[in-house]
């Protein structure tokens, strides 16, 4: 037991340095033109516009769930008219950002993992280098850029159908009106609410695509390395969504973003 908790804390130690150094490759590269534009495109398309659908229903079951969660517990109470406020800053400051990027970045991650640890195994990267190009300005770079412009977009677009599922909720079970339902919460909502929601959503982009990659650089040679890869990249992007949402939490409880409310 002491020896796998021992192998297992080397790892962790082992994939946080290559995620710095991924990190500082990729910042370097940036700076380098061009830009690989036809592959960030590319990389928009699958791992955005492929992603609409799952954005859509884990926002919709998602906002549907908490709505009936909020409205059972309030009923009691008697102020069901104040679940559309609750539902409205748990789903935009908090469920939103992190359901997006621990399933939906999961998909994406994985996905990256499983193709560049199979573009190592099949020699392409090898073939990258020995061409003279560079496989961090080539395939990391485009991928972190399309991941971070497209997650606050998916998280958008499921914090707007999770308002319209709860509404939907609100009307079924407990005979809210809707229009009342999404009133209520967008007048709940501030710049603040959605900054808070968009720079979590931000960080998340960059750490699905960083770790995925990383985790597919980091891939063994043999085939059986792939679907270690891919395993053990959801694991690992899990642990770092959870850890990061608590951290981005208490930092903006700590740095008010209310200054962003008079725009």
């Amino acid at each position: 037991m002491l020896q796998k908790l021992g192998k297992k804390g080397v790892d962790f130690f082992e994939f946080v340095g290559a995620f710095l150094i991924m990190s500082k490759n990729v910042i370097r590269s940036f700076f380098k033109l061009p830009f690989e534009g036809k592959e960030i495109v590319r990389q928009l398309y699958v791992a955005g516009v492929k992603s609409i659908p799952l954005s859509l229903i884990v926002g919709a079951f998602v906002g549907m769930v908490i709505t009936l969660q909020f409205a059972y517990g309030m009923k009691q109470y008697g102020v069901v008219d104040q679940v559309p406020q609750l539902v409205a800053l748990a789903m935009v400051r908090e469920l939103g950002p992190a359901f997006i990027a621990l399933l939906v970045g999961g998909k994406i991650a994985s996905g990256f993992a499983a193709e560049i640890s199979s573009m190592k195994v099949t020699d392409q990267i090898d073939a990258i280098r020995a061409l003279g190009g560079d496989p961090v300005k080539k395939l990391i770079l485009p991928r972190v850029i399309a991941v971070i412009f497209i997650l606050p977009l998916l998280t958008i677009s499921a914090d707007i159908i999770a308002h319209l599922g709860g509404a939907l909720v609100a009307l079924l079970e407990y005979g809210l009106d809707p229009q009342t339902f999404l009133t209520v919460a967008k007048k709940t909502l501030k710049n603040s609410d959605i900054l808070h929601s968009l720079v979590k959503s931000t960080v998340f982009g960059y750490l699905i695509a960083i770790i995925g990659c990383t985790n597919g650089f980091r891939a063994g040679y043999g085939t059986e390395s792939v679907g270690k890869s891919t395993t053990s990249t959801v694991q690992t992007l899990f642990i770092f969504i959870l850890i990061t949402n608590f951290f981005l939490t208490k930092l903006f409880m700590i740095v008010k973003l209310t200054f962003f409310d008079v725009i």
